[in-house]
């Protein structure tokens, strides 16, 4: 007899998260004040990343630091600046 067929619209399991696996990495992130950017920063400080998030909007930036958990807060650094200015992007970097 044949297999039963899966079910293609069951939903898979999750994969269990290993926390902590980017612990004490420092990662830069542009863009961080638009939703995929702040998606992105929130994910990477739940996994123990420092991030150092950019955005050209002051105002995005203020949302974001008050979307990411207080707890979260001494590992996001948040500057203001045009990554088309390459002497802003240096001056971020170093």
């Amino acid at each position: 007899s044949a297999p039963a067929p899966k079910n293609q619209n069951a939903k898979k399991q999750p994969r269990p998260r290993r926390a902590g696996r980017l612990q004490d990495l420092v990662v830069l992130v542009t863009g961080a004040g638009g939703a995929i950017g702040t998606a992105i920063c929130q994910r990477l400080l739940q996994e123990g990343a420092k991030v150092s998030a950019a955005d050209l909007d002051r105002t995005a930036l203020e949302r974001l630091r008050g979307e990411i958990p207080q707890s979260s807060h001494e590992n996001l650094h948040v500057h203001q600046l045009n990554v088309v200015d390459e002497a802003q992007v240096q001056e971020w970097v170093q």
